[in-house]
């Protein structure tokens, strides 16, 4: 494909691929069954860990990726951007299942409320891939994961924990490319738990405090009967935040911190003396909150719907 493209004279900047349930996967009861596989126990070095399985075939699907897409791509055009739905430098778990997995009972996991974060192998640097491209979705699922009274703060919660740890782990001049979404996802398979759709204001927060926090664009998937509303919603955001070019380009984010029940969110990032801050109440009636840069003290405001550029000293 790319050779066509190089014939012709048509550069490559951007690929992507959603490449996700094709290859080993190690997650449902694949454990359970290369147990008793032959060939897997003659191939994979103490197979009866969990986390030597999961590293050969994270391995393995790494070096199908490098191989057969990043390298040849990347060989025709050393400069694209190339890189695949879901593989993304990260803390060593994951906060979110997509829709062909579930738990395995006995798999290593860290536990919040009722959610089961699997402990995860960081296959990003394996693939060759030039840019992380994280999953922030509202799986419907999550919704009952937790018992918070605003139900916004659910989906805000956890996928808020999903951007932050794509970019605090991610490395600096590796570029975050978000794929996003607003309606929930298979509400009809966890209708038990009676999920409330995401609000579209608090997604637009949302957005933006993924901004702020190290994601560089959005990739949005939905389906067509979504389409009006998931691309209004995606670039009223991505509009408005033109204004702070230049914190987007070359701004740090100062804070990665998600608070642990509905309270105020703040996020920023930093460029020089200045910092471009956004706040989110989750609670009613509260005032001023510090956040700490550059060892100084920043007094955050109430200010609903709005960023702040403070100045420090």
């Amino acid at each position: 494909y790319v050779d066509a493209y190089k014939k012709v004279g048509v550069a490559v900047d951007f690929i992507w691929a959603d490449w996700e349930i094709d290859g080993p996967i190690e997650f449902n009861r694949a454990h359970e069954a290369s147990k008793k596989c032959v060939r897997c126990r003659e191939h994979i070095p103490d197979i009866d860990n969990f986390l030597s399985f999961q590293k050969a075939l994270r391995d393995i699907r790494s070096e199908l990726q490098r191989d057969c897409y990043a390298a040849p791509a990347l060989e025709a055009f050393p400069s694209a951007l190339v890189g695949n739905y879901a593989v993304y430098p990260h803390d060593g778990y994951r906060y979110w299942y997509d829709y062909f997995e579930e738990y395995a009972e006995g798999q290593p996991y860290i536990a919040d409320q009722g959610a089961k974060y699997r402990l995860w192998y960081n296959d990003f640097p394996g693939t060759g891939y030039t840019y992380a491209m994280p999953v922030v979705y509202p799986w419907a699922r999550l919704f009952g994961w937790y018992d918070f009274a605003v139900s916004d703060y659910r989906w805000f919660y956890n996928m808020l924990l999903v951007a932050s740890n794509a970019g605090k782990n991610t490395p600096a001049g590796v570029p975050i490319i978000t794929f996003v979404h607003w309606h929930m996802i298979d509400a009809e398979k966890y209708k038990d738990s009676r999920p409330v759709q995401f609000s579209e204001t608090m997604y637009k927060e949302l957005l933006w405090h993924m901004l702020l926090r190290g994601t560089d664009a959005f990739y949005l998937w939905c389906g067509g009967s979504e389409y009006a509303d998931e691309v209004r919603l995606l670039h009223e955001v991505w509009a408005a935040a033109q204004q702070y070019g230049d914190f987007l380009d070359k701004g740090v984010p100062v804070t990665f911190d998600v608070p642990k029940t509905p309270g105020i969110v703040v996020s920023a990032l930093r460029l020089g003396d200045r910092v471009l801050i956004r706040r989110t109440d989750f609670v009613a009636g509260a005032g001023p909150v510090t956040l700490t840069v550059a060892g100084k003290t920043v007094t955050i405001a109430p200010s609903p719907g709005k960023c702040e550029i403070v100045t420090i000293r």
